[in-house]
């Protein structure tokens, strides 16, 4: 080793601590001039020492001792080589050899040399790397630098639009698979049907557009002492009368009349219980008389199949049993007696005679 220099002979200026190129020596710590090859105070050899970062006095970003201006601001620095960039690792930074395809400490690949090389300063024309801002030799600003700038940003622009677009597309889709199809119209089967007591019809309903979102129909009567309907537009009459049956579905109504009519059919009891020759139905089918003696002769030679096909009829209309009893004892002083049965919508009429014998009349009643 060198002889051990004196403390007097380690020259510290405030330019030296001062300024961004000052080396320490990693032994004893002493500040150590640029034109020192060996350590004044403990003999070590300064070109064993790495070189240390210089810091850009105007924004504070590292330099290497070659660079005459930031990278990054562009301030010119003192004491810098005209020399080339040297390449550097991506990922740790590390100085490579222009041999070097890999990083020797962390293994990373390298800069192909011919890609370092092929970008230059348009002013001085030493290299630089892409990313740099300014020429760290002539301090002005890079071209290739801005015009990467722009064409990232107009990358981003793009890349922007895109997104927006496959955003608005997706909106737009989930939109259409779930908006709502409002029901435009509904149709039913029937406008007006006439149905007797108990008996039942189904009316269908269709609505329109096939393909609306709720098609669900709901369906009510105006006087359910008349008409019921199901929640599947089953029908069922009541009792003699007439009411409206309403299906909605959505927005839309529809509407169709109902009329319960007596189910007494005198033509078929006329058929069932009774000969032309003593009893007449109406033409119309609204009434049906029986007379034991058409022809007043006395002799009742009808009486007793008039009485027996009076007794029948009552049955099969539902009439009350003391009615029968009522008929079989009306005298001839008592005159016609007559009874309406509105439930059943009939009224019966009836007298005696002792030449005239049993006659009844029954008519449909509104």
């Amino acid at each position: 080793m060198n002889e051990q220099y004196n403390d007097e002979q380690v020259i510290k200026t405030e330019d030296n601590l001062n300024s961004g190129n000052a080396r320490v020596c990693p032994n004893c710590k002493i500040t150590l001039e640029s034109e020192h090859k060996f350590c004044p105070s403990c003999g070590a050899k300064t070109e064993e020492l790495p070189a240390q970062e210089k810091i850009c006095g105007n924004c504070g970003s590292k330099m290497s001792p070659e660079m005459k201006f930031c990278s990054v601001c562009g301030k010119e620095s003192e004491g810098a080589a005209d020399e080339k960039i040297p390449r550097e690792c991506p990922k740790c930074k590390t100085v490579l050899a222009d041999e070097q395809s890999f990083c020797p400490v962390c293994g990373t690949e390298a800069q192909d040399k011919k890609d370092a090389q092929k970008h230059k300063c348009e002013s001085c024309g030493i290299e630089i790397s892409p990313e740099t801002v300014f020429c760290p030799n002539c301090g002005k600003k890079s071209k290739l630098s801005h015009e990467k700038k722009k064409h990232n940003r107009k990358l981003n622009l793009i890349l922007a639009v895109f997104v927006v677009a496959i955003i608005s597309a997706a909106s737009f889709a989930i939109w259409f698979i779930c908006r709502e199809i409002p029901v435009e119209d509904i149709e039913l089967s029937e406008s007006a049907i006439e149905l007797k007591k108990e008996e039942t019809k189904n009316i269908s309903c269709t609505v329109y557009p096939e393909k609306a979102t709720d098609k669900t129909v709901i369906w009510t009567s105006s006087d359910e002492a008349v008409a019921t309907v199901n929640s599947y537009g089953m029908i069922t009459a009541i009792d003699k009368g007439t009411c409206t049956i309403t299906a909605q579905s959505g927005e839309q109504t529809e509407t169709i009349t109902v009329t319960v009519v007596t189910n007494v059919d005198f033509e078929k009891l006329y058929d069932d219980y009774c000969s032309s020759m003593w009893a007449t139905l109406g033409s119309d089918n609204s009434y049906l008389s029986i007379d034991s003696e058409p022809g007043d002769g006395g002799t009742l030679r009808y009486f007793e199949a008039a009485s027996d096909a009076v007794e029948k009829i009552n049955r099969a209309l539902g009439l009350p049993e003391y009615l029968q009893d009522e008929i079989a004892g009306t005298s001839s002083s008592e005159g016609r007696q007559k009874e309406e049965f509105k439930d059943i919508g009939v009224s019966v009429s009836w007298s005696f005679g002792l030449y005239s014998g049993i006659e009844v009349t029954y008519r449909i009643i509104d």
